[in-house]
């Protein structure tokens, strides 16, 4: 939880400094950071038309994905290549829901680390409805996502999978 808050206060504070000491607002001056949310917005985009492939090839070969450790959540624990993230995360919604998204409703730049607010809905294949809260906490370098931590309302995922 300690390191969620301090990625959450670099995107709100930003505690990064510019040479000459003043504090910058998240991507200022930065090419680079607005590549990184290009990149990060391209998952969503990718992933909400089906294009898994191009998802997967903006992943570092050892990426970081981890997901909540909760027992009942199918997807649970880290994933480190993008495989693994295929397989035991990706792989998880088709064997578990009917319909399935992940709809961003906001991008946080904080220069290499991305954090992105919004929602996993879907229907699972037992009738369950999911409407979970999610932050989706990114870290891009060298055009690549090496971590992707996710944070979700797990009551709302046990509920929907439980039925």
């Amino acid at each position: 939880m300690r390191n969620l808050l301090d990625k959450m206060r670099k995107s709100v504070y930003n505690i990064r400094e510019r040479s000459g000491g003043r504090p910058t607002r998240p991507g200022e001056g930065n090419v680079m950071s607005a590549q990184n949310v290009a990149i990060v917005r391209s998952v969503y985009d990718n992933f909400a038309s089906g294009d898994i492939p191009a998802v997967l090839a903006v992943l570092a070969p050892a990426v970081e994905w981890v997901e909540s450790p909760q027992e009942f959540l199918p997807h649970r624990g880290t994933h480190r290549t993008p495989d693994e993230v295929a397989a035991k995360v990706f792989g998880m919604v088709m064997d578990n829901f009917d319909t399935f998204a992940v709809v961003p409703d906001s991008i946080h730049d904080a220069g290499d680390t991305i954090v992105v607010e919004g929602r996993a809905v879907g229907t699972t294949k037992a009738g369950g409805t999911l409407d979970a809260r999610a932050c989706w906490v990114w870290t891009v370098h060298d055009g690549l996502a090496v971590a992707n931590h996710n944070y979700h309302d797990t009551d709302a995922w046990r509920l929907a999978l439980q039925r």
